[in-house]
């Protein structure tokens, strides 16, 4: 966990110190956006660790919770990247909210696996990566389907969506680890 607190201190210094000049609003969204989805990856970890060492003692919740802390903040980024993709032409409402869903899924895999990485060796996981994939489709398509406002400006913006992506993170959590849960009382 140290490490990642000392490549946000790193990333910020070095964003700050920039010789071309003072960071622009898309490098501090860049910033806050890394930042929260690593402290999303940081609460879901600690949260999902708690509820699963109800049911599996030995499991290793610092190894989940840096798993999950790392592959949500690299799903933030990825997520960055993709929020600049402009398709050609207009798409219909059907069409963006299918793409939302496609990449919830694939977030939902690649959380998944990396969690799964870590509990792998009990049986009650083995819904894990599905249910992720089921989790994360349904917080993309709650984050994308939360109203937008017109806010003047970019930085509150940014906070808005932080917002919104913890929600769809939240509903991504409780589904996921909802499937062990009800798999551990059978």
């Amino acid at each position: 966990m140290s490490g990642i607190i000392g490549s946000a201190i790193a990333a910020v210094a070095t964003a700050l110190s920039s010789p071309s000049g003072p960071p622009t609003a898309q490098t501090w969204g860049s910033m806050i956006g890394l930042t929260v989805g690593a402290l999303e990856g940081l609460v879901l970890g600690a949260l999902q660790a708690q509820v699963l060492h109800t049911v599996r003692p030995s499991m290793e919740r610092s190894r989940y919770v840096v798993a999950t802390t790392v592959a949500v903040t690299s799903s933030w980024a990825l997520g960055m990247v993709a929020s600049v993709w402009e398709p050609e032409g207009e798409l219909a409402s059907f069409e963006v909210g299918a793409t939302v869903a496609l990449f919830g899924a694939v977030l939902g895999a690649l959380i998944g696996l990396a969690q799964w990485l870590v509990l792998r060796r009990d049986s009650t996981t083995r819904w894990w990566i599905p249910a992720s994939m089921l989790g994360w489709t349904c917080g993309s398509l709650t984050t994308w389907a939360l109203p937008s406002a017109d806010l003047q400006s970019e930085l509150i913006q940014i906070v808005a969506h932080c917002f919104a992506n913890g929600v769809g993170g939240a509903i991504a959590g409780a589904i996921t680890i909802s499937s062990v849960m009800l798999t551990a009382r059978r």
